[in-house]
């Protein structure tokens, strides 16, 4: 036999099953080792579960087969689950993903309820006498199979893209691993060819996540182009707006994998995290990937069968395995162990609380597990709100336990610690930026910046909060229990202050340059800083709270979110209405909102709203005011979007003089109103095949907006690149074509530097590029 380990301490069969089935396992072992196989036979000491002895590990990994006795007392034994995983995880690597040599003997069950599905399954009689063609069975399989599960190669890395992330340590579970991982290979068995998607549903705080970022690292196998993460951020609700929308969120992501897709022909495991509960079957298309190589691991709050035939809901851990969560930092002595279990108990295995009633052990005020329970299970003076909003991710009968543990645990930080979690809790769920976290903390007192990395440390090992590298990340309940419990509103507000100040410069920098990239990561948070976000703090919308949502909006457009745009600035314009904020401010506002419905083809609505703006601030402030002006150039492009045309035009050549008199030639109001009336009168001209002195005037104009751009503007900025688009166009319309397309492949490759290759300015200049180039190849032929 190949492999066999030094000495004589190896076996063919490992041989797991619960003390309470002894004298059928003892049979099965007789037969076995009377077929001169060498057997080795589980012996566990003791009631109380503990992890894995090195002897039984080291056994294990001598050991060629596993062969598990279930019955129904198998499910329950924290050891037999361990085993079993131990052996499946190495014959999964051992025999490129197969697991034929961990066998199942059945007695007293039906096959079927056997879990994982994985393994090979045989029927022991009730007579506890093991047939001889079971005993042969059972030979022969394990014959077939050489080395030993120690043999195993180790797990592989997993590429991840954008990033991977940390997370709480795994505990338990490993036959839910084991179904994820049956559920999105069961297609292949079948030979169906349709994509495979798998749903993982249960209540928030329940480690939907934590699993299937464990399965995507212990399965690495199975998804060699990698692993594709997408945190959708869904639990906010359909009333988080702006990019904290799913659909923003995604779209942000794709363009950060988006080159890493190009030519995958082989699996990849695409993770589609915390999806809203009201997105259905049909909606979580747009979620899917571009190939059917990518096998789709959803997770959400919803019932699992809205998503997907394939999945289940996640249940509470394991008791044994929520004693482990516990005791993590901290031991439970023999003594204690039953106030640990009352505790597990007392929170019904809630994996977040826990996690959190865990970090409570690493206080210096700490004591024992029954001082504990003892805190938990009583009332405090600070008895938790009933409100069903604050406590509605977490199951019913812990809400209160929960709470104490967060009152506790915020109260045992220092002050440092305690500055971040204010600091994190008004802001969004998303992943916050360091260097925002800082800002919001430290805004205007720079010397206790020293203090971030401490609080975070002892945030961190609290469980209150999760540092990655794609910043810090609250979950929601925690954040919603520190609005409403730990912190009242004043000594928050500074914080939100001081976010609300770097947000509004952070969007604001994007006009002098295309920092877009640069800021995306702040953007999920504008909603909740600016008092929009339902369920979110509720803070007084006013001025400085709409122009943060105005300049955002503005921003999301010029990034190609669109969609996000027009929900937040929809979202600006209700709160316009109930915080009755001045005439200039609801302009602004209104004239965001109207530039937002034009990127989704509702002109009608843009152009009322366009006009309304344009008249009130002609009234206020004259026909000569800058923002006068600007509003009517604006004006002239919705008259042309509802195709009045000679409308726009004469409208835009009056604006346009009269900023040129007003402002100067080369100002930025003043080219911008250039660049559309050349547009407008090129809308003037007749069809391409007719000569028209309106497309030569229209070239006319770009050629001179295009010249002063150069003076003002650097090369690669977006104005610039505009009037560089109008002139290749008008160029092409002239019949021009081999200008156009030297002009339009420079723009293209200049937008996509700047913009991103998947922007849809990018996208434009890429497609007029290709129409040129089709054009010059008809013309040669």
């Amino acid at each position: 036999m190949t492999g066999v380990p030094s000495g004589e301490q190896w076996y063919d069969v490992f041989l797991c099953y619960k003390s309470e089935d002894y004298t059928a396992a003892a049979a099965l072992y007789k037969a076995l080792k009377r077929r001169g196989k060498r057997v080795f036979l589980d012996v566990i000491d003791g009631p109380t579960w503990a992890p894995l002895t090195p002897s039984i590990e080291d056994a294990l990994s001598r050991s060629r087969s596993l062969v598990a006795l279930v019955t129904k007392n198998f499910p329950i034994s924290p050891h037999c689950r361990e085993e079993l995983h131990f052996a499946l995880s190495a014959a999964y690597r051992l025999d490129e993903g197969a697991t034929s040599r961990v066998m199942a003997v059945v007695q007293g069950i039906p096959p079927d309820y056997v879990m994982p599905p994985q393994l090979t399954v045989y029927r022991l009689p009730h007579s506890n006498l093991p047939p001889d063609e079971l005993v042969d069975s059972i030979v022969s399989n394990v014959d077939r199979h050489q080395g030993f599960f120690g043999d195993a190669p180790s797990v592989p890395s997993a590429d991840w893209y954008p990033y991977e992330p940390s997370g709480p340590s795994f505990h338990g579970r490993y036959a839910e691993l084991w179904r994820i991982h049956a559920g999105l290979r069961s297609r292949e068995k079948n030979s169906d060819r349709s994509r495979p998607i798998f749903t993982v549903s249960g209540i928030g705080g329940q480690g939907k996540s934590t699993l299937c970022l464990e399965y995507a690292r212990l399965f690495a196998r199975d998804h060699p182009a990698g692993v594709f993460l997408f945190e959708l951020g869904g639990s906010e609700g359909r009333g988080a707006l702006g990019s904290q929308a799913p659909e923003a969120r995604f779209r942000e992501t794709m363009e950060k994998v988006t080159d890493y897709l190009v030519g995958l022909d082989q699996p990849y495991l695409w993770i589609l995290d915390d999806v809203p509960t009201d997105v259905g079957r049909e909606r979580l298309q747009q979620f899917l990937p571009p190939t059917r190589t990518g096998r789709v691991l959803v997770t959400t709050r919803a019932e699992f069968r809205t998503l997907s035939k394939r999945g289940f809901a996640l249940d509470p851990l394991a008791r044994e395995n929520a004693v482990e969560v516990l005791t993590e930092y901290r031991p439970a002595a023999p003594d204690q162990q039953k106030a640990a279990r009352g505790i597990v108990t007392l929170l019904d295995g809630h994996p977040l609380s826990l996690k959190l009633a865990a970090g409570l052990t690493t206080a210096p005020e700490f004591t024992g597990y029954p001082r504990l329970l003892a805190d938990l299970s009583t009332p405090s003076s600070r008895e938790p709100l009933e409100d069903s909003r604050l406590l509605a991710d977490i199951p019913v009968g812990v809400g209160r336990p929960f709470s104490r543990i967060l009152l506790r645990s915020f109260g045992s930080l220092n002050a440092a610690a305690q500055d971040v979690l204010c600091a994190a809790s008004v802001l969004g769920s998303a992943p916050i930026p360091q260097d925002l976290l800082v800002k919001a903390v430290f805004y205007g007192a720079p010397a206790r910046e020293t203090g971030l990395a401490e609080g975070m440390r002892q945030a961190s090992a609290r469980g209150l909060l999760q540092a990655g590298d794609a910043g810090a990340t609250m979950h929601r309940s925690i954040a919603r229990a520190i609005r409403a419990l730990v912190t009242p509103g004043k000594s928050r507000e500074r914080f939100r202050n001081a976010a609300l100040a770097a947000l509004v410069s952070a969007v604001e920098s994007t006009r002098d340059a295309y920092r877009h990239r640069e800021v995306a990561a702040y953007l999920p948070h504008v909603r909740a800083v600016a008092g929009l976000l339902v369920g979110g703090d509720s803070w007084t919308v006013g001025s400085d709270e709409l122009h943060l949502a105005n300049e955002a909006g503005r921003t999301e457009i010029e990034s190609g979110q669109t969609d996000e745009a027009l929900r937040l600035y929809e979202s600006a314009s209700e709160a316009c209405a109930v915080a009755g904020v001045d005439w200039f401010t609801r302009c602004v506002v209104d004239s965001g909102l109207a530039v937002a419905l034009e990127a989704k083809s509702r002109f009608s609505e843009a152009l009322s709203l366009k006009e309304r703006v344009a008249e009130l601030l002609e009234s206020e402030l004259g026909v000569g005011a800058l923002e006068t002006l600007i509003a009517q150039n604006n004006l002239g492009l919705a008259l042309m979007k509802t195709g009045r045309d000679g409308e726009a035009h004469e409208l835009l050549r009056s604006v346009y003089r009269r900023s040129r008199d007003g402002l100067g030639a080369n100002h930025t109001a003043t080219l911008r109103t250039l660049c559309n009336l050349a547009i407008a009168r090129g809308h003037l001209a007749g069809p391409a095949t007719e000569p028209d002195g309106h497309r030569r005037v229209a070239h006319r104009y770009w050629d001179a907006a295009w010249a002063r751009w150069s003076k003002i503007a650097p090369p690669d900025e977006e104005l610039h690149l505009m009037a560089l688009n109008g002139l290749a166009l008008s160029l092409r319309s002239l019949g021009n074509r081999d200008e156009a397309l030297r002009l339009m492949s420079d723009l293209h490759r200049r937008r996509a530097q700047l913009l991103g290759t998947e922007h849809p300015a990018t996208l434009d200049a890429w497609e007029n590029e290709l129409i040129l180039r089709e054009e010059l190849n008809e013309r040669s032929e």
